[in-house]
């Protein structure tokens, strides 16, 4: 039996346009930047006596919204959310993301044989995510076996779908102390049995102890459902809610203490799916069910983001957004869950931080803890030129006018100072030093509005849009280092070698810490400069990052400009994206004649899904 996930007015958001096909396949890796400290290391400092450990936390995390033979599901942003919450606001260290067509069984048991089995040890945790169809097979005994299917798969081809059978052989290979599953699929039989546990009276010692659970949207009888108000799966938005701490309550016979456990989740998640199944009209029963997978002593949880915020409030922060699983506060500081005492060298994440964000408080503060650093000179020279990252000077009025309309109501220094770099004689850079310098000597602008929103809610806005970053493809910033004169052979998406130091060379340039890895800001950074010097690769990026707010606030009149100018040097996916804008009206007027005009050029470039798209007008 298949279990088909209602869709009540649902529409598809969120999907990047970069190959022209709606939802975007994505095989990629994103792990916590280099001098950061692990998650058990961060676990100490918000909980008290949590020396338990604990090293690193891993996930892997799978979703599938376009199918070939299932009805395809408006949950494309689900997978993406859950990456982001994880690293972001968890602060994971390690996060695989793969998505559509690029889930098959082969590659998901790569990932988990191959991959996952020698990078997670005994002491650190790991969490599985999957969203999509499920579907349930009767044995001849009439007992249920449960599959999760992938794109192509067909109701009956088993071997193209994911069994929970070997689901749970595979889970055997993970030398992990802690695993928990989070399928939000609607199916039955696998390896598990209900769990009996119901009470929260548990040291955080026992909590530690080994443990594998499994938590599902519900079982192959029921539907779950996804809604247009939040654009994605009930259980997924209900699931994240419960992560950030709302199910850390005191109702249920539950203590609020800070930490959500597997326990309070599903206490909260049946409540909450119900209330939003009700919303929608939905009359049919989901019961989100958590399953043991073996003998547990100890239970999977989460820091909630209240406990730290309290944490930071306590050091005399004022909370504005998590990176990386810290608090950050208004004025620049960020809780690090380690003391860097008197040593210099341990000071430098804290240089590079405030470099990186012209922040000039977080330079004075790191001038006064450590006025005779290594790094002290580069800290007081970039105080005094805030925000210089080296960019080329650019005279075309248009691009000028294009950058502006991208930056015009940031409260970011950094963005007004970039401006300053690649047009010193643009037609907006008296404007640019005022707001520049507003900004700096306000440190936190509590009137700045951007379309009658409080600067608050526009920094909310920023942040996301930076946080949307990670989802860039890394195409992307590959032919945007090699536009910028760092060479790599080979820009397929991978992380290979040369791109990491390629990632080096380029941060390296900006005085930044040379990771290899590039921070969300570093990634919008490479593809904007790229895009300056006439790169149409880096256009093409530019366009799609602006329709999706993804590492730039969203402007879809802008994308349309950024792809147009792609476009008419023959870049056929800026041709093909640029088609779906005007073929839906975004950004501008609809246009099904130049909409088809520009799809028969990506056609004939072998564009992948510009053919059927074409077939569609």
């Amino acid at each position: 039996m298949t279990c088909h996930r209602a869709q009540m007015r649902a529409i598809l958001t969120g999907a990047a346009l970069w190959a022209g096909s709606g939802a975007l396949a994505l095989d990629q890796s994103y792990e916590k930047p280099g001098g950061l400290e692990d998650w058990g290391r961060q676990l100490q400092y918000f909980v008290q006596g949590s020396e338990l450990g604990y090293r690193r936390s891993y996930a892997l995390v799978i979703g599938i919204s376009q199918f070939e033979h299932f009805t395809t599901l408006p949950t494309a942003s689900d997978p993406i959310r859950m990456k982001d919450f994880l690293l972001d606001e968890a602060g994971f260290d390690y996060v695989h993301l793969l998505t559509e067509k690029d889930v098959t069984p082969q590659r998901v048991r790569q990932l988990m044989l191959d991959d996952f089995r020698q990078r997670v040890g005994a002491e650190d945790r790991m969490l599985f995510y999957w969203s999509g169809h499920g579907h349930t097979e009767l044995n001849r005994r009439g007992e249920p076996s449960g599959y999760l299917p992938v794109a192509s798969a067909q109701a009956g081809q088993l071997s193209q779908m994911v069994s929970m059978e070997r689901l749970t052989e595979w889970d055997s290979h993970i030398k992990a102390n802690q695993v928990l599953y989070l399928l939000d699929s609607c199916f039955s039989g696998f390896a598990g049995t209900v769990s009996k546990s119901s009470t929260r009276d548990i040291t955080l010692s026992q909590m530690a102890r080994p443990s594998r659970h499994i938590i599902t949207a519900g079982t192959y009888e029921q539907e779950t459902i996804a809604t247009e108000r939040i654009s994605g799966s009930i259980f997924t938005y209900a699931v994240l809610e419960a992560l950030r701490g709302i199910a850390d309550t005191e109702s249920g016979g539950f203590e609020r203490d800070g930490l959500v456990t597997v326990n309070e989740i599903e206490d909260y998640v049946k409540k909450r799916v119900k209330q939003l199944a009700d919303a929608a009209g939905w009359r049919r029963p989901i019961t989100p069910q958590v399953w043991d997978l073996g003998a547990n002593e100890g239970e999977f949880f989460f820091v909630s983001t209240n406990r730290k915020q309290e944490t930071l409030a306590k050091q005399g922060g004022q909370f504005v957004g998590m990176e990386y699983g810290i608090p950050k506060s208004s004025d620049g500081r960020a809780i690090r869950p380690y003391h860097m005492g008197d040593d210099p060298i341990s000071g430098q994440s804290l240089f590079v931080e405030a470099v990186l964000t012209s922040n000039a408080a977080g330079l004075e503060r790191y001038l006064a803890t450590f006025p005779d650093s290594d790094y002290s000179d580069l800290a007081r020279n970039a105080h005094r030129n805030l925000g210089a990252l080296g960019g080329r000077p650019h005279d075309d009025a248009d691009t000028d006018t294009l950058f502006w309309e991208s930056i015009r109501a940031s409260v970011l220094p950094v963005e007004f100072q970039l401006y300053l770099d690649l047009f010193p004689g643009g037609a907006y850079r008296d404007l640019a030093r005022a707001r520049m310098s507003a900004l700096e000597r306000a440190g936190e602008v509590q009137e700045f509005l951007l379309a009658g929103q409080p600067m608050s809610t526009h920094a909310r806005l920023r942040q996301d849009a930076l946080n949307k970053a990670r989802e860039l493809p890394l195409e992307f910033v590959q032919y945007g280092l090699i536009a910028l004169g760092y060479p790599i052979d080979d820009p397929a998406g991978v992380m290979t070698s040369q791109t990491r130091r390629a990632a080096r060379a380029y941060q390296a340039s900006v005085g930044a810490e040379q990771t290899g890895v590039l921070t969300p800001w570093q990634r919008v950074d490479v593809v904007l400069k790229a895009a300056q010097i006439g790169d149409d690769h880096a256009e093409t990026a530019t366009g799609i990052m602006m329709a999706e707010g993804m590492g730039l606030p969203k402007n879809e009149a802008m994308a349309r400009k950024w792809l147009e100018r792609a476009a008419r040097k023959g870049n056929g996916y800026a041709q093909a994206n640029l088609a779906i804008l005007y073929r839906d009206g975004r950004g501008g007027d609809a246009d099904s004649d130049r909409a088809r005009t520009l799809l028969q050029q990506a056609v004939d470039q072998d564009i992948p899904g510009a053919g059927e798209l074409l077939e569609t007008l």
